[in-house]
């Protein structure tokens, strides 16, 4: 990435592994594969083929036990960015630029869209509303 800023990306490691941290404590499938994910945002979008070789398993066979956990990784991907914005907007250190980069959109405008059809918010009116309301 071109405009890496290694300060932004050691804030989004240090959190990703503090999820790992936390979700190593479990057993769930579903925590494994939300923590991977949290740990390779920032490279772009996620693989599921790549998260899936990370855990020993082939893609079809994540596919077919995320189903039977009634969640697609789809859906894991897009929870997974949500929260982390949602993290980094409350701590209102980064630009939603910024974010939008460290959550492994291409564009920031890519992550406004996605995050207003998450919260029915833009990232600003979230902004501004949480810190009205926190």
């Amino acid at each position: 990435m071109n405009q890496a800023n290694s300060t932004l990306c050691e804030v989004l490691r240090e959190k990703a592994d503090s999820l790992i941290e936390d979700f190593n404590q479990t057993e769930s499938l579903r925590d494994k594969v939300t923590a991977l994910i949290s740990r390779h945002l920032i490279d772009g979008e996620p693989d599921r083929s790549f998260i899936a070789q990370s855990l020993n398993v082939s893609p079809r066979t994540l596919q077919r036990k995320l189903s039977d956990d009634g969640v697609s990784f789809q859906a894991l991907v897009n929870e997974t960015r949500q929260q982390l914005a949602e993290y980094h907007l409350n701590r209102n250190e980064l630009s939603s630029a910024e974010i939008a980069y460290l959550l492994g959109f291409a564009e920031p405008s890519n992550f406004y869209r996605a995050f207003k059809k998450w919260t029915g918010k833009t990232p600003g009116q979230y902004r501004h509303h949480s810190s009205n309301h926190g």
